[in-house]
C-alpha cells in the first residue's frame, strides 16, 4: 500500500512543476485578462460578478492557485475530488495530478467548472425558482462545503464572500 506523505509528495512535486516549466509569460497574460475571461464564460449563465468574488477569496484573483489542504486547483480553486466525479475519471494520483495542471493551466478552464459546480448547486437549492436570498446563500456554501452547508464552516464562508463582494462591487451613494 503506498503511504499518503509518498501521495502528497508527488502531488506537490507535480504542482510545482506544472506551475514553474509552463511558460510564465502565458500565465502571465492570462491572468492579466482574468476579467475578460469570466465576462466572456460566466456573464451567459449570470454568474460574472459570482465568479470574480470567488476567485478572489479562493485564490486572491489567481496568485494562490493551489489549496493543498483540500486539495483543490486553479483560479477558481475546483475541489479535485469533486472534478473527477464530475468528470467521470478514475480518481488515481497521476489523474488528480493531470486534473489539478489542467486546471492551473487554463483559467478558463477553471472558470468553466466553477460554474459546472455553482449550476449544479442551484439546481439542489433553488430548482427551477429564481435564485437568490438564502437560496443563493446556500449555493455559495455548498461551493466551498458542499452537502454541508449548514455548518460552521460554511456560515464562515458566506461571511467572506459576503466581505469580499462588498469590497469588489461597492453599492454607489445615491445623489
Amino acid at each position: 500500500m503506498i503511504d499518503n506523505r509518498f501521495l502528497f509528495v508527488s502531488f506537490l512535486i507535480f504542482v510545482i512543476l506544472g506551475l514553474f516549466l509552463g511558460s510564465a509569460k502565458a500565465r502571465g497574460d492570462d491572468l492579466s485578462n482574468l476579467n475578460a475571461i469570466v465576462d466572456e464564460v460566466a456573464k451567459p449563465y449570470d454568474l460574472a460578478k459570482t465568479i470574480k468574488t470567488l476567485i478572489y477569496i479562493e485564490s486572491r484573483n489567481g496568485l494562490y492557485p493551489i489549496n493543498l489542504n483540500d486539495p483543490s486547483c486553479g483560479v477558481t480553486h475546483i475541489n479535485i475530488n469533486t472534478y473527477m466525479k464530475r468528470h467521470k475519471i478514475k480518481n488515481t494520483p497521476f489523474n488528480r495530478n493531470k486534473a489539478c495542471a489542467d486546471l492551473l493551466a487554463s483559467p478558463k478552464w477553471a472558470i468553466l467548472n466553477a460554474i459546472e459546480e455553482l449550476e449544479f448547486w442551484k439546481k439542489i437549492h433553488c430548482g427551477a425558482k429564481k435564485c437568490t436570498g438564502a437560496l443563493y446563500r446556500n449555493v455559495i456554501k455548498s461551493y466551498n462545503t458542499g452537502w454541508n452547508y449548514k455548518g460552521a464552516k460554511a456560515d464562515e464562508y458566506w461571511a467572506r464572500f459576503k466581505e469580499a463582494y462588498r469590497i469588489l462591487y461597492p453599492k454607489k451613494a445615491k445623489d
